[in-house]
């Protein structure tokens, strides 16, 4: 671990600690090591230039035609990169569809988009992870 220090103005520095207590953070310290991580990922998932995990979380029409084709049928193509999926019903007709996605970022990516934007999807949404620790 390296130490350094930050300078913020005191208003800026009581929300954050105002934040942090409200999170269950044990010190700032954890805080901000979350909060570059975070930064960190949205900046490689941006790039697309890293290996990346990511989770994307579709919800669909289960009654909708041949919407179940059209989904496998996308998967399938993009199945490098797709290390689990797991199906939960909503109610009798909607669906929530949890896929885990790992490799090259900017495939990553293209994958989330293409499963968010198969025809028949709800709604979707992507968030992006780090693979494995971000430096040592």
């Amino acid at each position: 671990m390296v130490r350094f220090g930050i300078s913020l103005h005191k208003g800026l520095l009581d929300k954050f600690d105002a934040f942090i207590r409200a999170a269950g953070y044990r010190n700032r310290s954890a805080a901000i090591r979350d909060i570059v991580r975070d930064f960190l990922v949205a900046r490689e998932w941006e790039a697309g230039a890293h290996d990346i995990a990511a989770v994307v979380a579709i919800v669909y029409d289960t009654a909708s035609h041949d919407m179940l084709a059209r989904l496998q049928k996308v998967k399938a193509a993009r199945r490098e990169f797709i290390r689990s999926t797991t199906q939960h019903a909503l109610h009798e007709q909607y669906t929530l569809e949890v896929i885990v996605l790992s490799g090259a970022a900017d495939s990553v990516k293209k994958a989330a988009d293409a499963l968010i934007g198969c025809r028949g999807v709800i709604h979707g949404t992507v968030t992006p992870t780090m693979p494995g620790p971000p430096c040592d």
